[in-house]
């Protein structure tokens, strides 16, 4: 009887000692997770790692020393002595394990922004249109356009309140650069330096929507206001209203390259039927 209880003893010991292998990532700061990685996510370079306790954990790759598949450990074995004439040690049945859920690969994963903020700069030309019926009819027969236009930069600053959408606001400066008369058919009759010395300085703020405003192309389009202040030798003059916002650009995870194209909706200028247009291309670092 003691050899038969002693065998069962060895058996029990034996399956309870069984172990399989699990997940375990180390990671930079010291702390270790042990599970199974239920996501390998290589394009962003990101793991999903699933505990025993059902919790599910994301690491970015930047943050793991090492990855590596190791003996999954075993609950401590708890045993209980009998004192009798013969004693004999005899193994407690393991404690029941919490079920475990797997998430699947294609469920929805909640969105976590890349980041939230980007400061732009770049380089802008500002544009005013302004139709002439007989100021400039020596140089054309048809109705002419005088379109003055700007060179300068644009600092802006833009928060991505979701992956679709964000708020911009920036400010736009330049000098004025050479006025041109163009006819109605777009060909340019005439083209001179400007002259006089005329600078701007703009203020906007946007709202605007986007396929995608983390890593990868985004394409987007928005509305908003806009003030400009322009200064002339002889007097200074005003113009604010509202806008039309369009771009395109690439996103990598630290910075991105956009082209925007800005057209006013609605402006203060006196000279009827008068438009503003601008176009940047800008440099942005996201944070």
């Amino acid at each position: 009887m003691r050899h038969l209880a002693l065998i069962t003893s060895l058996l029990f010991s034996s399956l309870a000692s069984s172990q399989t292998l699990e997940d375990v990532i180390y990671k930079k700061d010291g702390s270790i997770l042990r599970g199974q990685l239920v996501e390998q996510d290589f394009e962003n370079n990101r793991y999903k790692i699933q505990l025993q306790g059902g919790s599910v954990f994301v690491v970015v790759k930047d943050e793991i020393s090492k990855i590596t598949k190791e003996a999954k450990i075993q609950p401590t074995s708890i045993t209980s002595s009998v004192t009798t004439s013969e004693s004999v040690s005899t193994p407690v049945a393991p404690q029941p394990v919490p079920e475990t859920r797997f998430i699947p690969l294609n469920s929805p994963v909640p969105f976590v922004a890349d980041y939230q903020n980007t400061l732009f700069i770049g380089r802008h030309f500002h544009e005013i249109s302004t139709p002439e019926d007989s100021i400039y009819s020596y140089f054309s027969q048809d109705e002419v356009t005088r379109n003055q236009n700007f060179r300068g930069f644009r600092l802006g600053y833009q928060r991505a309140h979701s992956k679709h959408l964000a708020s911009i606001y920036a400010v736009e400066f330049g000098k004025l650069d050479s006025v041109t008369i163009e006819d109605d058919k777009n060909d340019v009759v005439y083209e001179s330096l400007a002259f006089e010395d005329t600078r701007y300085l703009g203020l906007n703020g946007s709202v605007i929507i986007s396929t995608n405003l983390q890593k990868g192309w985004q394409f987007f389009v928005g509305g908003g206001v806009f003030h400009n202040r322009y200064f002339r030798d002889s007097s200074d003059f005003d113009a604010y209203g509202t806008q039309l916002d369009l771009g395109l650009g690439y996103s990598w995870y630290n910075c991105q390259l956009l082209m925007r194209v800005d057209t006013d909706l609605t402006n203060s200028l006196d000279e009827e039927d008068a438009d503003l247009f601008n176009l940047s291309i800008d440099f942005g670092y996201n944070f």
